[in-house]
């Protein structure tokens, strides 16, 4: 072998090296790895942080099912509470507004847009959504959801247009909201937002950039740049191998250490790669439990029970640990992070009227425990929380619920929001009308368009959210307006 060929080779192996090994970190990360990072062994925690500063950080809450955005978001008013009243009937249709445990009305300060004709109400269980809403800390988003281009029915029919694959289907869909793409997509927008800005605001600690606290780490997290890190519920952080300790390691990790520290014999290169791997994880353990502040810190908010069952709220769960993460992040040394939430049940083929109810009213609970926590740490303004889902549904009740849709209804919560406003296109609720297909939903706003006003708050120029968002230049509205930019 000539010396070019051999330098070819070296080069070869290591770049195949460091793709594995970033393929390894992901995996080990974020889903069932022999050694995965949770929170099993923290003891106190650093330093507090303290004072305002550069900080952004989004957090995205994903309904998985599909939420019913019928019920959840209502017009009240003309042809289309009349057909709301006629396609939804008694059996999942909400009571009228007014009436005990009916719609809780609320007034848009865009009503114009609408031409100062429609009235609007929210579900029943969403009290706290609305005073939030009328406290200008939370806005709506009508009728969006994946797209590759503005879309009509008609075009839709006779196939004029292009539109994501695979629609309807739980898997598929939930992929696409967070990658553009069906099941089996690996570069989530979150992940790739979240990687752009990693050199400038996080370049110490770029592995904590994308962090979930969801029971497996979600698409929308990874990113070319970064992996996403995830951290249980329990906010401690040690390694583990079936939710047991491993046989021998301390909170030190000092035993693991040294057998890390051996250099594999042979030089293999899947030794050399899973050394690395779990040396570079026991440090990022190391990091992660040294920076966050105590777990039973006066600053962080108890974990209330839900209102309905007496359970403990799993998505403040989540959030508390979210909530941990932020007040360490000078600690940490990062200004820009992503964060999943995520609560599931949302496939209400039936019983939905009782589903949605308990469903909402977590969702409810978790948006007010989100504004008091943000606003006790002094990030109101710094974090945003917004809403994510499968799909819609249908329309019209098949009898106990509805069945998969397209668009739908979200909502986006904090202080940087522009709240107490309707953004998008409120649709008609009408079969065969301007905005259905089979009784679906045709969403009049992509999910691009969604993610560019936030990726633009977070700190992203135009040119950067086309490169995360490659369907955006196919719209002629780039964005929404609902942030303060």
């Amino acid at each position: 072998m000539n010396s070019e060929q051999h330098d070819h080779d070296c080069d070869h192996h290591d770049h195949s090296r460091r793709r594995l090994l970033r393929s390894a970190l992901g995996l080990a990360l974020t889903g069932p790895a022999a050694f995965a990072v949770n929170l099993a062994h923290i003891g106190a925690a650093a330093a507090q942080s303290a004072g305002s500063d550069d900080y952004k950080a989004l957090i995205c809450l994903f309904m998985y099912g599909g939420n019913d955005q019928a019920n959840t978001l209502v017009a009240t008013s003309g042809r289309s509470w009349e057909r709301y009243r006629n396609l939804r009937g008694d059996s999942i249709g909400m009571p009228d507004p007014g009436v005990n445990g009916g719609l809780l009305p609320i007034s848009p300060d865009n009503l114009s847009a609408f031409g100062n004709s429609g009235t609007f109400a929210l579900h029943p269980a969403l009290t706290d959504t609305r005073a939030l809403f009328e406290q200008k800390k939370l806005a709506f988003v009508a009728n969006v959801g994946p797209l590759i281009e503005p879309i009509t029915p008609d075009e839709y029919r006779r196939m004029q247009k292009r539109y994501p694959d695979r629609l309807f289907s739980h898997n598929d869909q939930q992929a696409t909201w967070q990658t553009f793409s069906p099941e089996g997509s690996r570069a989530g927008w979150g992940g790739n937002l979240a990687g752009l800005l990693a050199d400038s605001y996080n370049a110490t600690a770029p592995f904590f950039s994308a962090i979930s606290t969801a029971s497996s780490a979600a698409a929308w997290l990874s990113g070319q740049h970064v992996n996403p890190y995830s951290v249980p519920l329990t906010g401690k952080i040690g390694f583990v191998q079936s939710d047991m300790p491993l046989g021998g390691i301390d909170n030190n990790g000092a035993p693991l250490r040294d057998i890390l520290n051996l250099e594999p014999a042979g030089g293999n290169l899947l030794e050399k790669t899973y050394s690395e791997l779990y040396k570079r994880t026991l440090q990022y353990q190391e990091r992660m439990r040294s920076a966050l502040i105590d777990e039973n810190d006066s600053r962080l908010l108890a974990v209330p029970q839900n209102r309905l069952d007496g359970h403990k709220n799993s998505v403040i769960e989540q959030l508390r640990t979210v909530a941990r993460i932020i007040a360490s992040r000078q600690n940490l040394g990062v200004r820009r992070q992503v964060f999943f939430i995520s609560l599931g049940g949302f496939d209400t083929h039936s019983g939905q009227k009782n589903t949605q109810n308990k469903l909402l009213a977590q969702i409810d609970q978790t948006l007010a425990h989100f504004a008091r926590q943000m606003r006790v740490l002094g990030v109101e303004d710094q974090v945003t929380l917004f809403t994510a889902s499968d799909f819609g549904r249908s329309m019209r009740s098949n009898g106990a619920g509805t069945d998969h849709g397209w668009g739908s209804h979200h909502l986006v919560a904090g202080g940087a929001v522009q709240g107490g406003r309707l953004y998008g296109a409120f649709p008609e609720f009408d079969l065969n009308g301007a905005n259905d297909i089979h009784g679906r939903l045709v969403p009049r706003y992509s999910v691009e368009q969604y993610a560019a006003a936030l990726g633009r708050w977070f700190g992203l120029s135009d040119s950067n959210l086309l490169q995360v968002l490659p369907n955006l230049r196919n719209f002629d509205a780039r964005t929404l307006t609902f942030m303060k930019v």
